[in-house]
C-alpha cells in the first residue's frame, strides 16, 4: 500500500497526505503531473523522491536541507 508525506517549507513532515484531498485545490491539471512524477519517482519497494507541487520535480532530501 502506498503512502504519501508531504514536506512543507517550514521545515514540518506530514505523514501519510491524501493525495486528492490536498492536491485537488489546485487545477485537476496540476494534479496529473504531480502525480505522474510521484509514481515515476517511487521504486517498487521502499520511499521515493520528494516531488515538487504542483510541478512535478524532483526535490532533494529535506533532511538535509539547512535552515
Amino acid at each position: 500500500m502506498l503512502h504519501y508525506d508531504a514536506f512543507w517549507d517550514d521545515g514540518r513532515i506530514e505523514y501519510d497526505v491524501d493525495l486528492v484531498e490536498y492536491m485537488y485545490r489546485r487545477a485537476p491539471a496540476d494534479y496529473s503531473v504531480v502525480k505522474k512524477a510521484i509514481d515515476d519517482a517511487c521504486p517498487p519497494e521502499g520511499t521515493g523522491a520528494w516531488v515538487e507541487y504542483p510541478y512535478g520535480n524532483i526535490l532533494p532530501d529535506p533532511s538535509k536541507r539547512v535552515f
